[in-house]
């Protein structure tokens, strides 16, 4: 129960951005093509809402992003300054 609350407390963050989504995990378009299984085109067209993204790829897409979020790198004290 705890993946699935997780994932929805995300899901509409993802579904009113994802080009921000993917430009926070620091990623390209081919990048989140091949994370869901689909070709490039077909991702920009979500991107750009020239298309509908299905629901079980907003899941997908969701659970990509939370566990890529736990790979980014934390800036050192150097790095703040």
């Amino acid at each position: 129960m705890e993946i699935r609350d997780s994932v929805m407390s995300n899901i509409s963050y993802i579904y009113t951005d994802i080009k921000n989504v993917r430009e926070t995990l620091k990623l390209t378009q081919a990048d989140m093509a091949i994370f869901l299984g689909v070709s490039r085109l077909t991702f920009i067209k979500w991107e750009n809402y020239i298309e509908t993204m299905p629901l079980g790829k907003y899941v997908q897409l969701t659970q990509e992003y939370q566990r890529l979020q736990s790979f980014q790198p934390t800036p050192t004290k150097q790095e703040e300054k």
